[in-house]
């Protein structure tokens, strides 16, 4: 019998995965979810596996955000390559820095559709009412910390906030790479990021402010406030030269 590819929504896991089914086969909802969770969950045991030796390749990197932006035939995205070396993985991973591989049209007018379809517990005004100081997917770089990375001591304006990210070769994280970087994590060791503190995104702007405050609760619901204020740490995006 010739297989189809279909597609499933898996919502315990906020997910979209590929399975490969008979035509018609789409009988048993239970059954079809087994199947396509085992796939993500298979690859992801590899992913965690080299994560904790330090051993990521480009491969390997490539094959797990193949499986994970498994998508609805309606939705087409491209999903870029690893730039980095294993070495340069190995650097990252010091760092506690974890590569994710972002489409471009995730980043687009579009973009926030096609997340609040993939993750819908985020809210459905959260992703409209943002805008980003700067585009474009690719393979970028983020802090992996639970909490709270760079975290600042005392008070710092928004002037002094852009300095220091430019003083690391950074950019200010956006929150559709917050929302993709914090899933991921959560497949990997089970918690999303920030579910006890609210953590700063320079690269996104909620309202009349000039940064956006942030923050996951255990459930996944994702907390956004303008940023009047910024949070005790921030995150960032990095790219390869």
């Amino acid at each position: 019998m010739s297989l189809e590819r279909r597609w499933i929504v898996v919502h315990d896991m906020q997910d979209v995965l590929r399975v490969d089914l008979p035509p018609r086969a789409i009988t048993e909802p239970s059954t079809v979810q087994s199947e396509s969770t085992s796939e993500l969950l298979e690859v992801m045991s590899s992913y965690r596996e080299a994560w904790d030796r330090n051993t990521l390749t480009p491969q390997l990197v490539d094959a797990t955000w193949q499986e994970f932006w498994g998508v609805p035939s309606e939705a087409a995205l491209t999903v870029p390559a690893c730039n980095r070396s294993q070495d340069e993985l190995a650097a990252l991973r010091e760092q506690n820095r974890g590569v994710l591989l972002l489409p471009d049209e995730i980043m687009t007018q579009e973009g926030p559709d096609f997340l609040l379809q993939r993750f819908p517990e985020i809210g459905k005004s959260v992703l409209r009412k943002n805008k980003n100081t700067h585009t474009g997917g690719g393979c970028i770089d983020v802090e992996m910390d639970r909490e709270e990375p760079n975290l600042l001591a005392g008070e710092v304006n928004g002037a002094g906030l852009n300095y220091r990210i430019r003083i690391q070769d950074k950019q200010g994280q956006r929150l559709q790479t917050y929302i993709v970087a914090s899933q991921f994590n959560k497949l990997l060791t089970g918690h999303y990021f920030d579910e006890e503190h609210r953590v700063t995104l320079p690269g996104s702007i909620a309202g009349s402010a000039s940064f956006m405050n942030v923050k996951r609760e255990s459930t996944g619901k994702l907390l956004v406030g303008e940023g009047h204020r910024i949070g005790n740490g921030y995150r960032t995006e990095g790219r390869k030269a």
